[in-house]
């Protein structure tokens, strides 16, 4: 667990953890240079399994966890974060999970909205569905992941530190997606806090700007090189911002179209997979673009993606009555 001016939440956090069903843990705590009062609160924790590493000054996410990885003595490393917390049989669930299925190598769980957002956010359950969800989004939610210590016997396989704290995890999935085997317990394990967009949106657009340049490697890779058009519809359909017309999720439809074409030839992903996973995300820009006079509702009901996603009936409700609310 880094840590760096976390006074507000530490002491919460760091109980979900001391008080897990499950108590064989090495908790390591590293303090990244913080100037409120978190250590004093993490010091007041009269806890044998409590390891504190303190930086001498502030180097970011990516290098704490190196440093955490580096002098880890466990089976199985748990990440957790100082504002978040853990479900009271997280740990015992996961650890479970991972020896009755020797296969796996990094496991997350859903994870439960709080704070500025309120809503339950599940990843996919397969190694192939991870695989195919990288080429627009995370496939894990970071702080509720467990990883096999074997990854990390390859020096090459630790966080990047040159992206601190700003998709880090993006960038460390996509470097393991072909060599390691991916899974999600669809099962609310972690209980993640969440700020309004104004408190965060220096962060925000820092990780906007990394996670860009991670998803075109990793498409690039993959899939070939795309075109300056092709990549500004992705990105519009990656974020759901700057789409400007219904012109634009008419072409970000064609370019997922293209997308599995290009995946039939070279066999990236499982087709099937990533049919289901766009389709999934045509219907998000369609929503995201619904409005008084933008017939996105038309345009997805009429696609071909229609067959690989069907929406839930609360949420074609929902879908269908934004569009008749001014945008």
């Amino acid at each position: 667990m880094p840590v760096y001016n976390a006074e507000a939440y530490i002491a919460a956090s760091l109980k979900s953890i001391v008080e897990q069903d499950y108590e064989n843990l090495e908790i390591i705590i590293v303090d990244d240079g913080c100037t409120d009062q978190s250590m004093d609160i993490v010091q007041s924790f009269l806890d044998p399994r409590i390891v504190l590493v303190k930086n001498p000054e502030n180097t970011g996410l990516a290098a704490c966890l190196n440093k955490a990885i580096a002098i880890s003595t466990g089976e199985f490393l748990a990440r957790m974060d100082a504002d978040d917390i853990a479900h009271p049989a997280r740990i015992g669930r996961q650890v479970t999970f991972m020896l009755n299925h020797p296969d796996v190598d990094v496991l997350g769980t859903s994870m439960q909205y709080f704070g500025a957002s309120r809503f339950v956010n599940h990843f996919p359950a397969t190694h192939e569905a991870c695989k195919s969800y990288l080429v627009l989004n995370v496939c894990f939610g970071h702080p509720s992941v467990m990883f096999r210590r074997t990854v990390f016997d390859d020096p090459a396989n630790f966080y990047n530190p040159v992206f601190r704290q700003y998709s880090e995890e993006y960038d460390l999935w996509c470097r393991l997606a072909d060599r390691y085997r991916f899974d999600n317990i669809r099962e609310i394990l972690l209980y993640y806090r969440t700020y309004h967009l104004s408190v965060k949106s220096e962060a925000e657009n820092k990780r906007m700007a990394n996670s860009s340049m991670i998803r075109k490697n990793y498409l690039n890779t993959h899939l070939g090189e795309l075109t300056d058009r092709e990549w500004e519809l992705h990105c519009k359909a990656a974020f759901l911002n700057n789409i400007n017309s219904t012109a634009d999720v008419v072409e970000i439809s064609k370019w997922f179209s293209r997308l599995l074409d290009r995946n039939e030839v070279v066999g990236a992903f499982n087709q099937d997979m990533l049919r289901a996973h766009l389709a999934e995300r045509f219907f998000e820009v369609c929503y995201a673009f619904t409005g008084l006079g933008r017939w996105t509702t038309f345009i997805f009901y009429r696609s071909q993606w229609l067959n690989a996603y069907a929406p839930s009936f609360k949420k074609t409700i929902k879908f269908i009555t934004k569009q008749f609310v001014k945008a």
